[in-house]
């Protein structure tokens, strides 16, 4: 069976006309009608014309017809996003918190999460495993500038440390 047929079928319930459904799909109407026949002879279904209109037997909504080609489609999509090269991120505690909601709502937006699988660790477990292959990319914090020769890092952000105390605490030097 050819999945065009069911939506070509599902536009000829609809539009009740071999013509607008041939028209809709820039097909000729005698596809349309080879189409119908293919899937009457597939699920041994008589189909009748009289006066100019279409009568479909058995009779029937068919709303089987749109759960399957919505299938048919999400199926396509599966498909196509395990195709999708996977990304494998690390991030440490710290701005797993503070950004990585952010960061996967932003992807998520722009349709851009497919096959990511974040890993997180330390810093220092995540250097580790840039160095060793296990993982693609890390966002991690430092407070001091990383030089490595195994991968490239990209400073997105400083933030200073600031020790504060309170007045009433008493420092004896």
């Amino acid at each position: 069976m050819n999945i065009k047929d069911l939506e070509y079928y599902q536009k000829l319930v609809a539009t009740h006309s071999y013509t607008k459904t041939a028209e809709f799909f820039n097909l000729s109407q005698p596809s349309i009608s080879a189409a119908v026949k293919r899937l009457s002879k597939e699920f041994r279904t008589l189909r009748k014309r009289r006066e100019g209109a279409l009568s479909l037997r058995p009779r029937g909504r068919f709303s089987t017809t749109a759960a399957v080609l919505n299938l048919f489609e999400m199926t396509k999509n599966e498909v196509a996003e395990a195709n999708y090269p996977q990304l494998r991120g690390g991030v440490s505690p710290i701005v797993g918190k503070v950004y990585l909601a952010k960061i996967l709502t932003e992807l998520d937006q722009e349709n851009l999460n497919h096959n990511i699988e974040i890993t997180e660790a330390g810093s220092n477990d995540l250097s580790a495993k840039l160095e060793n292959g296990a993982i693609d990319i890390a966002l991690l914090n430092s407070l001091s500038p990383i030089n490595n020769n195994h991968y490239q890092s990209k400073l997105l952000r400083t933030n200073s440390v600031k020790l504060i105390v309170s007045q009433q605490h008493h420092h004896s030097s």
